[in-house]
């Protein structure tokens, strides 16, 4: 099962929001290239990805069903930074479930 279909993931792919932009400037779908995962030990069923699309950092977030998947995939994804969303979008995550 490829990570975009997942069941317990309830946000893919992101909203993208410009970092640094007013007004806030949105985009949407599997764009860019990952640059960085966040994951935050007071929000444990959320990861933040930033990326890089069209030489601009946008960041997204990820809710997830439960906070032990989310652990995992932040994980998983800290070892495809560099790689396009298209490309993590298409992650086959059958082993997760």
């Amino acid at each position: 099962m490829k990570l975009r279909d997942h069941p317990g993931i309830r946000s893919w792919p992101p909203i993208w929001v410009h970092s640094r932009s007013h007004p806030v400037r949105k985009q949407n779908g599997e764009i860019g290239t990952l640059t960085g995962v966040v994951f935050h030990e007071d929000i444990q069923r959320r990861l933040f990805l930033a990326i890089d699309f069209e030489g601009e950092r946008y960041m997204g977030g990820l809710a997830f069903g439960n906070a032990a998947l989310c652990k995992r995939l932040y994980s998983i994804l800290q070892n495809h930074v560099g790689q396009s969303i298209k490309q993590i979008g298409d992650l086959d995550l059958s082993y997760t479930l």
